[in-house]
């Protein structure tokens, strides 16, 4: 059956499907019966891969939105550098490249203000000109059927390229054309190349610092765009920006002092996650903790409904005063969401270490930089990293799983290094990258956490045994706070203790000599760890500390704890347990003397006491 016999048989009501019922239509879609063809919804146009798509039903007049917007401030020399690139006969396109927040988009609504309102400034070759957003979700959406899409894309780019329209095009997150969706961006890419080489048309691109290296992926769109950097603004610029946002909150009865705001600033930049900048970080800060005390004022109220007298006070109270107690409970609030950042009790500390026996020193000196990290007299934009080297058995991993339970009542994240020894094994890290099998799983890595609670202890046992390319993603996280995934997401280590634990040139030896703490200018020290690491991974670790061996003396003392502990949790499950609650000394001696071995440490002690508790008791 032809088209036109499809389309004749539709309208008598007729058609393939046993059309016996109302009139048919025009669409020929009326024939209801069982078998044969019906046409598609959309009728002819949508079987021939047209549509009724009207350019200017999914573009954005910014011109029109944005007249009556105040200036955009501090911008003036990076859109001075955009409009000039607008004016070029050469790439005559755009491309805003920054980190997030920096207000990239922002400069593209100032470009269209002014001219809305034919800046003076303005050169003669731009005016009358009007910049329209083209949001791709737009573009795409509904067209399923072959040729749709590059129908739409065409008529966009006819748009565009039309001299009667003066059209700027506007792409924000224009990364996706080079990196997205083959099958859908990658032909609005395509088509788009011959115009924008041409210079036919004006097309002005947004993207983030990190995003922009997905138009690498595609030099040849990539080449048609003229690069503008848009760094974050200074703090003196954002307290500006910010002191010009507060008159729109008077009426919320919110009182704000430039004192308070120079809090926001502050705390938006320390408490701030990866990737969020100046003046964005701020604004937001500022907008939240405002409509945070609204809430808290209302909740109040209605707390105050019983008491008529007290409620009528509470309502003559017509302005209330933003703090900065406030600030910075809503900074840390947006940070880490429910979770609450831990408070450090030293004494506690003193107290859960106490059963680490003979490593007096180290556990001294890991307070006392617990302690100092806690004041937080400088911002914490880096982790706080430990070495802990020495022999097996010393207490190492202990120390750092009761550092972990003391300081953020959970266990730390512990990664085993010993399975991450070949460089394949980066992606349990970083994820999948793209492309490649598996990249896209959903399956959560081990630092995902961080994005929900940034305050967190991360042990990397036996460190030494790891791939060094898997060191080396360290170093990064070391010194700059940050770890960028193959995902694309950019975690915050900055809040983090990071704690590494290494046996690398160490041996436990009876006639040993060792010190407890270990100062970062000790080349003898460091040189005995050469060997495992780099000399530039050992550099960035902020403490080095070093565990003693332990000594028959110290082992006896641990094995009387150990003992001690284990019955205590055996009598509370089996009253009938006769063993006392502590070994006398003849019997203690017999077990150390039994089971004291240098070369391992205290490890043996358990597994005798287990042992020993198992066949007496």
């Amino acid at each position: 059956m032809s088209i036109a016999d499809m389309t004749n048989n539709g309208q008598n009501g007729t058609g393939a499907g046993n059309g016996t019922g109302a009139g048919g239509n025009n669409n020929g879609n009326a024939g209801n019966g069982k078998g044969g063809m019906s046409l598609p919804p959309g009728g002819m146009k949508a079987l021939l891969g047209q549509d009724d798509f009207n350019v200017e039903d999914i573009l954005i007049n910014y011109n029109q939105k944005f007249q009556t917007s105040p200036p955009t401030l501090f911008r003036d020399g990076v859109i001075r550098d955009t409009i000039g690139i607008m004016i070029g006969k050469l790439k005559p396109n755009p491309l805003l490249v920054g980190p997030a927040g920096a207000g990239k988009t922002k400069i593209v609504e100032d470009i269209a203000r002014r001219l809305a309102v034919n800046d003076a400034l303005l050169p003669d070759a731009i005016k009358g000109y009007i910049v329209y957003e083209l949001p791709l979700s737009s573009l795409v959406a509904g067209a399923g059927i072959v040729g749709q899409l590059e129908s739409r894309i065409s008529a966009v780019i006819d748009f565009a390229t039309d001299p009667k329209n003066k059209a700027i095009l506007f792409i924000d997150e224009i990364h996706q054309l080079a990196g997205g969706d083959a099958q859908v961006y990658g032909k609005i890419a395509q088509q788009l190349k011959p115009a924008l080489a041409r210079s036919d048309m004006h097309l002005v691109g947004a993207t983030t610092t990190q995003e922009a290296s997905n138009f690498l992926n595609d030099p040849a769109f990539s080449r048609r765009f003229s690069r503008v950097l848009v760094d974050e603004l200074s703090k003196t610029d954002t307290l500006e920006i910010l002191k010009l946002t507060l008159p729109k909150y008077i009426k919320s009865g919110i009182t704000v002092s430039d004192d308070v705001c120079k809090a926001v600033i502050d705390d938006a930049d320390d408490y701030r996650y990866a990737n969020n900048h100046r003046p964005d970080n701020a604004l937001t800060l500022l907008d939240r903790a405002i409509s945070f005390k609204i809430m808290q004022r209302k909740e109040t109220e209605v707390a105050l409904l019983a008491d008529p007298v007290q409620l009528q006070a509470f309502r003559a109270i017509t302005s209330v005063t933003l703090t900065e107690n406030d600030i910075r409970k809503t900074a840390i609030r947006l940070l880490m969401g429910g979770a609450e950042k831990p408070s450090i009790n030293e004494q506690k500390l003193h107290d859960a270490f106490s059963k680490i026996k003979g490593q007096a020193d180290a556990v001294d000196s890991i307070i006392k930089e617990v302690r100092r990290r806690e004041r937080a007299i400088f911002p914490l934009n880096k982790p706080a990293t430990f070495l802990f080297s020495g022999a097996s058995g010393v207490g190492k991993t202990e120390v750092a799983r009761i550092l972990a339970k003391s300081v953020t009542g959970m266990v730390p994240i512990v990664l085993n290094m010993a399975e991450y020894n070949s460089s394949a094994s980066i992606n349990r890290i970083l994820g999948v990258p793209k492309g490649y099998m598996g990249s896209d799983s959903n399956q959560e890595l081990p630092f995902d956490i961080l994005e929900t609670n940034p305050y967190q202890i991360i042990l990397l046992d036996e460190f030494e045994k790891c791939d060094k390319s898997v060191q080396r993603i360290f170093m990064s996280v070391f010194e700059d706070g940050t770890l960028q995934t193959n995902t694309g997401k950019s975690l915050d280590f900055s809040k983090s203790i990071i704690i590494a634990t290494t046996n690398a040139g160490c041996t436990n030896s009876s006639s040993s000599t060792v010190v407890g703490f270990v100062k970062t200018d000790s080349n003898a020290d460091i040189s005995s760890l050469e060997g495992s690491f780099d000399i530039e991974l050992i550099n960035r670790f902020t403490h080095k500390i070093k565990f003693k061996s332990i000594d028959k003396e110290t082992y006896r003392d641990i094995t009387a704890s150990i003992y001690k502990n284990l019955i205590s949790d055996v009598k509370s499950r089996m009253r009938r347990v006769t063993l006392p609650d502590e070994l006398d000394a003849v019997k203690l001696d017999e077990i150390v003397d039994a089971s004291y071995n240098v070369k391992l440490g205290a490890r043996p002690a358990e597994a005798y006491i287990r042992q020993y508790i198992e066949e007496n008791a």
